[in-house]
């Protein structure tokens, strides 16, 4: 039994075979590249979505699935339950993983960055003058949309937790 996206979503949309990765002859050999770690980058991209396919095939035709798609799809399940992404833990090719600061975060090491950054450059160029923290502080906070306050908290407490 083939099954195509038309079939599945109920009208004539797309005649591809979206199972055909799962389907392929030598899915057996991508597992084993998988389980042996000699798997290409594009092949480890594409593990869950080849995964998916297979589960869907086996399931559609009432063929067992393989005991070792059922644990990946366990291990990925009891990582989702104690708290992973969803898109980290089954990643799809096509969608972009979470990362892993908030965009606070992100921001106060931006805001950090930016002013260790220009102290260290400043001193490079004259190690008499230091550049005034204050107005690299308020630089800051005027580039990334935040207060003054929020930017000096930012960079004096990634300062202190480097340090």
């Amino acid at each position: 039994m083939l099954f195509r996206l038309e079939s599945l979503l109920g009208g004539a949309m797309d005649t591809e075979d979206i199972f055909a990765e799962g389907r392929s002859p030598h899915f057996e050999e991508f597992a084993d590249r998988i389980g042996n770690i000699t798997a290409t980058d594009i092949e480890q991209e594409e593990f869950y979505m080849r995964l998916m396919q297979r589960f869907c095939i086996n399931v559609y035709e009432n063929k067992p699935i393989e005991p070792w798609i059922l644990r990946a799809f366990a291990d990925a399940f009891a990582k989702i339950l104690m708290g992973g992404d969803w898109e980290d833990e089954i990643y799809l090719p096509w969608k972009s993983m979470s990362t892993i600061w908030s965009r606070a975060e992100e921001r106060n090491l931006k805001i950090y960055c930016e002013i260790e950054n220009t102290i260290n450059d400043a001193l490079k160029e004259s190690q008499v003058q230091k550049p005034q923290i204050t107005k690299l502080i308020a630089d800051a906070a005027d580039k990334h949309n935040c207060s003054y306050e929020i930017a000096r908290d930012a960079y004096y407490k990634l300062k202190k937790s480097l340090s």
